[in-house]
């Protein structure tokens, strides 16, 4: 005949309930964990990486990129004479002050009314 032994259902369900409950604490704690985390480096291509020492010195980098490229200001320079540029002096972003040649224009209307002002003064002192 079976004897009904009821401490051990009651042992049984409760050892049940621990596992159960260190189950859910277990996934919270998991859960928790893994959010915390910070996220994991973008994988590269390995053709795209150059490997190599690290070395002291220089870091030159050359960047490609596609527009125009606009200065933040302009500003005009009038001259009072028309003329051609020759040579530029002051190159861009080079500090300039008053009284500085930034540029050396040419015209060769005013050369030759120079050339042909020297020829009269020497005849005019040759008479």
């Amino acid at each position: 005949m079976d004897v009904p032994r009821p401490s051990q259902t009651r042992k049984r369900r409760i050892r049940y309930a621990v596992y159960a409950l260190l189950g859910i604490v277990s996934v919270v704690l998991t859960t928790v964990g893994l959010s915390r985390l910070k996220p994991a480096a973008p994988s590269v291509e390995k053709s795209t990486v150059w490997p190599d020492k690290v070395k002291r010195g220089q870091m030159l980098r050359q960047v490609r990129g596609n527009g125009t490229l606009v200065p933040e200001e302009i500003r005009q320079i009038a001259s009072p004479v028309e003329g051609r540029v020759e040579r530029v002096v002051a190159l861009p972003g080079v500090e300039v002050t008053a009284g500085m040649v930034l540029i050396e224009l040419s015209n060769p209307q005013l050369q030759q009314a120079a050339v042909d002002t020297e020829y009269q003064v020497k005849a005019g002192e040759a008479d």
